[in-house]
This record gives C-alpha cells, structure tokens and sequence, in this order.
C-alpha cells in the first residue's frame, strides 16, 4: 500500500509485515512532512503533531518501580516491561522505515509507535551499548500493553552480566 511522499520526494510503501500501531492516516501527515537522508538504508523518524494523537506505552521507569523482563513475539531482544503505570498521552508518532533494495527512491515502512524516537534495545546475549543501557534503565513498557512469550517473563535483567 502507498502511504506518501516525503518532502524530498521519497515514496513510502507499506512492507508485509509492518507494525501499524499508529492510524495510517497520521502515519500519512507524517510522511508529507518528513525528509529523508540519502547516506542511509534506515531511518527512524519522529514527527510531532500540534495535539494529543495516543498514548506512548514506554514511560520513565526506575528500580524502584516493579520491573519485570520479557520476550516481545517476533523480537530478538528481551524487553524491560514496569506494572502498576499508565501509557502517557503524546503528541509524537515515530516511524521506522528502510529503503526497498534496489531502489533509491523507494521506502519501505517497518515500524510505527506513539511517542518520540525510541533508543534500540539490548539484543539477547550483549550488554547493549551504554547509550542503550541508560535510556533502557529509566524506561519501559507499560506491562499488559503489549503482547510477550509465554513462559520469557523474568525479573532477572538480562543485560546485568
């Protein structure tokens, strides 16, 4: 499906197995006033709207807080998940897109959420980089917002080696 084009005239195409957590329609707003970068084969974007449009389900977390890890389905990396908050409402939608091999001028997207840009997380079996350790120290998924794999809930973290 076509969802638009940026300002600097890249096409963004929905891929088969995106995740559209985020209406297409603001994912279309978004798009028509975005640009892109050329050196590269994967953007993340953000894009802030002059009103509330959801709910971000990745809030400021701390230790003191009840932390549990978990597996998300189809992820290669084990998630920080906090119960007991709320998804916070947000202006901001964020998409990941990459670019359709081949093509240069044609994007595929991969990913949207509510909230602003989003750090990487940990992949299973690494520390992570200290950039990711702190942004994933202070946040995470509000608990029963998001689907995990059977059996994967710890509250052992899994980049504390």
């Amino acid at each position: 499906m076509f969802l638009g084009q940026t300002v600097c005239g890249k096409l963004i195409l929905d891929s088969y197995n995106s995740r559209l957590e985020v209406d297409v329609s603001l994912i279309k707003e978004a798009i028509k006033h975005s640009s892109l970068s050329e050196a590269t084969n994967v953007a993340t974007f953000s894009y802030k709207f002059k009103k509330t449009v959801g709910y971000n389900i990745v809030v400021p977390a701390s230790s003191n807080d009840e932390i549990v890890f978990a597996k998300r389905p189809g992820k290669e990396f084990i998630s920080r998940f906090v119960q007991n908050k709320k998804p916070l409402p947000t202006a901001f939608i964020c998409l990941e897109i990459y670019k359709f091999p081949g093509s240069s001028n044609e994007w595929l997207l991969r990913d949207s959420y509510f909230g602003n840009t989003r750090v990487p997380e940990i992949l299973i079996g690494t520390k992570g980089s200290s950039e990711q350790k702190r942004y994933w120290d202070t946040r995470a998924f509000v608990w029963g917002y998001c689907s995990v794999v059977p059996g994967s809930v710890s509250k052992t973290c899994p980049w504390e080696f």
